[in-house]
């Protein structure tokens, strides 16, 4: 058997049809936790605003007075912002159809959190 630089005693480099488990397991989703109703905003434009965000999420049950802009400790916008849903259902339907979704030239990223 070859062995050397991504070689695998053993093992081939023909990956086709073999054992793809590099490394460890993915950690097991906690199905303790109850579902969120916030969602994280990631990628903000920093000129982002309170009702920029609002408009974002049009059409869906955003909490209007939930948006929260996070800001560093001088006080300049991160990039990063949270709002609240009345229920996790709606915050899991606004992060699965909006995620990727741009505002201005910047695609946002949504999360549960």
């Amino acid at each position: 058997v070859q062995q050397g630089p991504g070689m695998v005693p053993g093992g081939n480099m023909n990956m086709a049809g073999g054992n793809m488990n590099i490394g460890p397991p993915a950690p097991a989703f906690n199905t303790n936790e109850p579902p969120s109703d916030i969602v994280g905003i990631q990628n903000l434009p920093l000129t982002a605003t309170v009702e920029e965000i609002l408009d974002f999420f049009y059409g869906y049950p955003v909490l209007k007075d939930s948006v929260h802009i996070h800001r560093s400790d001088r006080g300049a916008p991160t990039g990063n912002a949270s709002v609240a849903f009345p229920t996790p259902q709606d915050a899991m339907i606004a992060v699965r159809e909006l995620n990727s979704r741009p505002m201005g030239v910047k695609k946002l990223r949504l999360l549960l959190i």
